[in-house]
């Protein structure tokens, strides 16, 4: 859904399923929660904050971007 491909694009379905799948501890769709929060796509209200404990709880896991990302985050803040 997120990307409409083989179905129709709905980035809100897109949302809903990552955070399915975070709440089941997949680190990628955690990591792209956050993105979702930071910049308040895919029918998502911006909160730094929501998107900091995302990128916080998949940087925990070793994933790279959220590491690079809650980097970022601290460094601007």
């Amino acid at each position: 859904y997120k990307n409409g491909t083989g179905v129709a694009q709905d980035r809100a379905e897109a949302a809903r399923l990552f955070r399915s799948a975070s709440r089941l501890g997949h680190a990628g769709a955690q990591n792209l929660i956050g993105v979702y929060f930071m910049n308040g796509t895919a029918g998502v209200n911006q909160d730094y904050t929501e998107a900091a404990q995302w990128y916080r709880l998949t940087a925990d896991q070793g994933n790279a971007d959220a590491q690079l990302y809650l980097g970022n985050f601290y460094h601007n803040d």
